[in-house]
């Protein structure tokens, strides 16, 4: 069993996420801890919670454990610590809060900067299916990275039908390095369909940008730190309230020294024991 986190403001778009969680991993094993930081009334949003686990409780049952934290407006710095502490799977969030800002908000932009572990921002109009396309974006200089697909591999199994991958490099690559990358992408998702893109630096940006607008993208799964990371952040930075984005922004942390000693120390979210 693998913790997963939640940040809410109680907002529609919180809703969305939390739902979207709930059904994409009901399959999987997992417990879910809600976090709130109280902006406002501290006794409304401590009846919000608990209403809000109470209503969990009661639609799931034991399907999920579900835990609740309540913070004050003064200990944004106490919620950021126990999300990087708790050894969790990942955080998730909505883009938009109830107060709907403009750009991603401040309290998200602190999650961006401070969580050190796997991040997932979730639209609003960011659409629910049991089969999905997801792209994958990272520098060639990161490509170990692609090792730590094996910690969703199980997900991605479960709920992809075709997978993109859009490798950044300085330089053309040869034909043993191609194939080096299909060979990681091959032993991770054996079932999978996969494109693999081989872009400059002069045309990637490009390419990005037309498979964010694609219409049947859902997932863009990009890696701390990458370039692919500081680009799409600064993109999300610049949107309106009202986003377009429909594609759920997952970014992956790792570390290439413990990639290369041993990439099945990775913790996976896998499915549940029947």
């Amino acid at each position: 069993m693998v913790k997963i986190a939640h940040c809410t403001d109680f907002s529609e778009n919180a809703k969305k996420a939390l739902d979207g969680m709930l059904f994409n991993f009901w399959s999987f094993d997992v417990a879910i801890d809600i976090l709130h930081l109280a902006e406002d009334d501290y006794g409304k949003s401590l009846a919000k919670l608990n209403l809000l686990e109470k209503e969990l409780r009661t639609i799931h049952g034991t399907r999920f454990i579900f835990n609740t934290f309540l913070f004050k407006e003064n200990q944004r710095d106490s919620l950021i610590k126990q999300l990087n502490s708790h050894k969790y799977f990942g955080l998730l969030v909505g883009l938009d809060g109830a107060r709907r800002k403009a750009g991603i908000g401040s309290f998200l932009q602190t999650l961006y900067d401070s969580y050190l572990g796997n991040l997932t921002i979730v639209p609003l109009i960011h659409e629910i299916k049991i089969e999905n396309k997801v792209l994958v974006a990272l520098a060639y200089e990161n490509v170990e990275a692609l090792s730590t697909l094996v910690m969703v591999s199980d997900y991605m199994n479960f709920h992809f039908s075709k997978l993109t991958v859009l490798i950044k490099c300085e330089e053309a690559l040869n034909e043993k390095e191609v194939k080096a990358i299909s060979d990681i992408l091959a032993s991770l998702l054996p079932a999978a369909k996969y494109e693999l893109l081989i872009q400059n630096s002069v045309n990637v940006n490009n390419s990005l940008l037309n498979l964010l607008k694609a219409e049947n993208l859902d997932y863009c799964v990009l890696f701390k730190d990458d370039f692919f990371d500081k680009y799409v952040y600064n993109l999300l930075k610049a949107k309106p309230a009202e986003s377009d984005f429909s594609q759920r922004m997952a970014r992956i942390s790792f570390c290439k020294e413990k990639l290369k000693e041993d990439v099945n120390s990775v913790a996976r979210l896998t499915l549940r024991e029947k």
